[in-house]
Parts: C-alpha cells; structure tokens; sequence
C-alpha cells in the first residue's frame, strides 16, 4: 500500500478499534439504558397513581366531613320530548300514542257516527266513552258527506283494513296490541301518516305518563310524601295523566295525557298551593250520594309537578262519587278554578263535566 490516503485510513481505523467497547461491555450498556428508561416510566406512574389516591381521598373527606356542607340534592330534568313533525302534537290512550295535527281536537266518543245533525266544527279525536250510550250508532258506514269531518277513534272492538266510504274518503283501522286506531279522512296521505307513527308506549309516554298507575287504582291511595308541593321549588313544568279507575283486566287505565310549562306552570304551582287545605283526606264521605253521581266510571289525574328543587306526584279527584281535591301525600287542598281550570283545558278531560265542577268552574 504505496498510496498515502489510503495509509492514514487504515491507521485510524486501527487506533479508533482498540477505543472500541467488547461485546460483553456492548451488551451490558444497552441493558442499563432500557433499565433507566423503564424505572423513568414506572416512577411517572407512581406519581400519577399517588395523585389519584390523594383526589379520592380529598373527594371521601369532603363528603362525609360534618364541618363541610352537604352537597344538595340532585335535580332530575325532564326527559326530552320524543321528535314530532310540527305542527303536530302526540295523542295517548291506554298504552298506545299517536301523532295528531295540532287543529284536530278532543271530539269525545265516536259522535261522528252518532246519529248527529250538525256537522262536528272541525277534526277531532275520539275515544272509547267511559258515558252510557245506549244506542249511538245509525247502522250506517258513514256520515252523510255534508257532516263528515276528519278524525281519529280509538277502538276496544276494531275491525283492522281499508274501508272505502265514497266522495274520496277512505276509514282504515290498524291494530296495537289489540287497540285499534282508526282514521277517517279524504287525505290518503295524512291518514297514513298519523297510522304511520303509532307505536306502543315503552314505559312512559311522551309525557311521562304510564299506562298504569298505582294512584288510579281506588279512591283510597296517596302519593308518596316526599316532601309535598312546598318542597319543588319554583315549578316549571307539570304533566298531566288522566286514568279511569275502573278495574279493566285488559287495558290499561290511561286515557289522555298532556304538559302544561313556562309561566303556565309557575301559575298552575302556586294556584296548587295557595288551594285551601283539608284536615284528612281518609275516611272523608262522598261529596254526594252514590245515587246522584252522573258518570258511572270515575276519572283520576295524576299530575308530576318538576321544580327547580325537586318533583312531587299529586292526585287530583275531580268525581262527586268521593270526595273531591288535590293530594300531594303531605297534604290535602280542596279543588280551585285556578288551579283546575288549567288542567283540564290542557288534557281535555274529563269527558263530561259533573254538576259539582261545573259550578266550581263558572
């Protein structure tokens, strides 16, 4: 090797190996970096760890440490509404519920098919009659075309198909769980709409109503006393649940449901509780005799009072059979214009009015 490049290379190759670490020293060099990484690791962890601990044990000492306050109660909202197409509102019975245009209004039983002379003012919905009726049917398929209107009819007795009833208008009844629902109407497209969006009521329905109720059953049940009325707070909502408290093996007792909120139920919560207030409501006569009552099936409203502090059950019995008035479980108050009035208008119900709360509502 004559060239002199290539001679300084080979002696600084030369020197550089002999600096070099052995494969034993290689070896043990790169163990003691992967154990520096690791310990590195595991002490972040321990720190977080011991972080957490100390939370806890901070969070712990502040709920149960007498000298703290107490943390107030939780508030539970409302769920939220189920969608529905506007202009439109839902429409329960039993344990199904429908969606209704908002124009189309309570029409009572069937009046369409009862015989009437005068054409119904305009849609309206119908549901199973809980009057005597003892001979409401003409036996006819329909209306003379000049008194039809729109509707909507719940039916215990449904015959389930598409009807034909000429000029253009079509009644066809689709069965839920053995409820029927029947549309009337001369709009193929909206009978099949409001058919279209029946569904059974999975627990509650759109306002929180159940198809059942503990309260519905007898005159003698009381809410629950969780504080009454005085303890909701400001109120800012209330729904409202009518039942019938006959005995019904088959269906359930709910009959219509509705919300009343804002400033209407503000002034429903105050009425509520500005409504003079009855010693006992237990072991009380009827307000008359079970010879005068008028409606032989007695309606209950279940109202669910939210709050800004809290939500109460009251009862509402509104029948001359028993004695009548609002009950939270804490206590009994006697009915109000005030009070009532809002309620019924909102649920539209009852479906007949005793000589009791006609005068009451005057």
């Amino acid at each position: 090797m004559n060239d002199p490049t290539e001679a300084q290379l080979t002696q600084s190759l030369a020197d550089h190996a002999a600096d070099a670490p052995s494969d034993d020293s290689l070896l043990s060099d790169v163990h003691t970096r992967l154990h520096r990484r690791r310990r590195a690791r595991t002490t972040g962890a321990v720190v977080l760890a011991c972080a957490a601990v100390a939370t806890a044990l901070t969070a712990t000492q502040a709920l149960t440490d007498p000298s703290k306050p107490p943390l107030p109660p939780a508030v539970i909202a409302p769920p939220p509404r189920p969608a529905v197409a506007a202009g439109w509102h839902w429409e329960s019975y039993s344990n199904v519920q429908v969606q209704i245009p908002d124009s189309w209004q309570e029409g009572g039983a069937n009046s369409l098919w009862a015989c009437s002379k005068e054409k119904p003012a305009g849609p309206m919905i119908g549901r199973i009659s809980l009057l005597p009726s003892p001979a409401m049917a003409c036996m006819k398929a329909a209306p003379p075309v000049d008194l039809r209107v729109s509707h909507l009819f719940f039916d215990d007795n449904p015959r389930p198909g598409v009807f034909p009833r000429g000029d253009g208008w079509t009644e066809e009844t689709r069965v839920l769980d053995g409820l029927g629902l029947t549309v009337f109407s001369d709009d193929d497209v909206l009978r099949r709409q409001i058919l279209d969006s029946a569904l059974l009521i999975n627990g509650t329905d759109v306002n929180r109503c159940t198809p059942s109720s503990p309260l519905a059953a007898g005159s003698g049940k009381r809410p629950p006393a969780t504080g009454g009325l005085a303890s909701v707070g400001v109120v800012d909502s209330v729904q409202i649940c009518a039942y019938t408290d006959s005995a019904d093996p088959i269906r359930p007792p709910l009959l219509a449901s509705a919300e009343i909120t804002g400033d209407g139920a503000r002034a429903v919560g105050e009425a509520l509780q500005a409504a003079p207030t009855i010693a006992s409501v237990m072991n009380r006569s009827p307000a008359v005799t079970s010879d005068s009552c008028d409606i032989t099936d007695r309606e209950i409203l279940v109202l669910k009072v939210h709050g800004d502090k809290g939500e109460q059950d009251v009862l509402v019995r509104i029948t001359d059979c028993a004695w009548n008035g609002f009950d939270d479980g804490v206590t009994a108050r006697r009915l109000t214009k005030d009070a009532l009035q809002p309620l019924l208008t909102a649920v539209g119900r009852p479906e007949a009015l005793s000589s009791t709360l006609k005068q009451l509502l005057r």
